[in-house]
């Protein structure tokens, strides 16, 4: 799935709507935290956390902290330190970030260092370093805590909507978005950002858009994106090939590499799929529930996984869904409020 419409509108928050809970703090890897993100409703953008594995869900932040937009990723570094990214607004992109386990929200930066542009992938590698892409083919860095931000590869994919970004560790990262042309935007660096390359061609790669990459380690990374692709390349990026388990036009939107064997992507149309033999073969695995874009999925290990989305029909909103035993049965998790979800990070996951 494509990005749907980006809404900004400013609403009065509701004074039914009422949490119990703001801050996350859970450390336990049977009841690990973690975050979800989705878009504005009730005037500031959606950002949900759980202590508890997902057994219940509560909202952060408020119309003060949190602008009126859609947010798009989340990285957890643990169960304190989180940034997300999402749309622009008061003229540049925006950046958050906790300490705090989610108590308080702080927009990074300003119009002066920051680009007017939406950001839609963010990924973390300890307190001090992150990397955020987005439109017009914007890759930031920080390397102090989001107090000040390096524009790196300009002028390298201009054109190019970056959708996600993938950090192996402080070096390596890979960035995908979408193309102006038929080749999809796939950017690497194996030096801190210093230098990018792109990879890729017309041969090894089916579209020209990929939305969402994960990278068990810096030689090898699972690329999600459009016509079912399902990307790997195990040589760091030199080849890609495509392990798609079925033909089709839809989009697969999210994935994640726990290791080299154990892989999971989700799609249009409700598809989650399931490898544990590298992408040899697939198990495609059944939802509780249909009609739903199947955006982000976050796994502890072979076993453990959340998957969150955004439903095809106006008054159905977003879903979040949860297997402990491998896929074999999947549950609903309620979320706080009804709203597009597109993204989802848990401590000590893979996402």
């Amino acid at each position: 799935m494509k990005n749907l419409p980006k809404v900004m509108l400013c609403f009065t928050v509701l004074a039914g709507i009422v949490l119990v809970i703001n801050g996350c703090d859970g450390r336990h890897p049977e009841n690990p935290t973690g975050w979800a993100v989705g878009d504005s409703v009730d005037g500031y953008g959606a950002i949900l956390c759980t202590t508890d594995a997902g057994e219940n869900w509560v909202r952060q932040g408020s119309a003060q902290d949190i602008p009126a937009v859609n947010l798009y990723d989340a990285s957890a570094i643990d169960a304190h330190k989180v940034w997300v990214v999402g749309a622009n607004c008061d003229g540049y992109g925006v950046i958050l970030r906790t300490e705090d386990g989610g108590e308080n929200w702080v927009r990074q930066g300003s119009a002066q260092q920051i680009p007017d542009v939406e950001f839609l992938g963010v990924s973390a590698v300890d307190k001090h370093t992150a990397w955020v892409v987005g439109m017009q083919g914007t890759i930031l860095n920080t390397t102090d805590g989001g107090k000040t931000w390096i524009r790196q590869a300009e002028g390298m994919a201009p054109d190019a909507e970056l959708q996600a970004v993938y950090a192996v560790d402080s070096r390596n990262v890979w960035a995908v978005g979408k193309s102006s042309d038929t080749v999809a935007t796939i950017l690497r660096t194996s030096d801190g950002g210093d230098t990018w390359v792109r990879q890729g061609s017309a041969e090894d790669l089916p579209t020209n858009h990929l939305i969402d990459i994960s990278a068990p380690d810096s030689s090898t990374a699972w690329a999600a994106g459009g016509d079912y692709s399902f990307l790997l390349t195990t040589d760091g990026g030199i080849s890609w090939t495509n392990h798609q388990p079925v033909m089709g036009l839809y989009d697969a939107n999210g994935v994640c590499a726990v290791d080299l064997d154990t892989i999971w992507f989700v799609t249009d149309n409700d598809g989650i799929y399931y490898t544990t033999d590298g992408g040899v073969n697939w198990t495609k695995q059944t939802p509780p529930v249909y009609g739903y874009y199947l955006m982000g999925v976050s796994a502890m290990d072979g076993q453990r996984a959340w998957v969150v989305g955004t439903a095809w029909v106006q008054d159905q909103k977003g879903v979040i869904l949860h297997t402990s035993d491998g896929g074999d049965t999947w549950t609903e998790q309620i979320a706080p409020v009804n709203t597009r979800l597109r993204r989802i990070c848990f401590v000590d996951a893979r996402k």
